[in-house]
């Protein structure tokens, strides 16, 4: 999601103007997981940082992600950011 939203720009035509601000957020986006990649709490401090104060996005901010497994079962994930990331599997929705 941080990625998708820091590609845009430079993913679709007419935004040209904006992608040497874009490739920069992107490098800063970038380092900054890769400093914190192997510190959990660290890492929630990234999510907090880049879809809060970065992308104004509301707390809490709710993402699903839904999957087949390996016998192509549907999988579903609720994902919830707010100072923190919590998991939840679900059957269905």
């Amino acid at each position: 999601m941080i990625f998708g939203n820091l590609t845009d720009p430079v993913d679709w035509p007419g935004h040209e103007a904006e992608i040497p601000a874009a490739e920069n957020d992107i490098v800063r986006a970038a380092r900054g997981w890769l400093e914190v990649a192997h510190d959990r709490e660290a890492i929630y401090g990234y999510f907090d940082h880049w879809l809060f104060e970065e992308f104004s996005y509301e707390r809490p901010f709710v993402s699903n992600i839904q999957w087949e497994d390996d016998d192509g079962n549907p999988r579903f994930r609720v994902l919830r950011f707010d100072r923190g990331v919590t998991v939840e599997d679900v059957e269905h929705f």
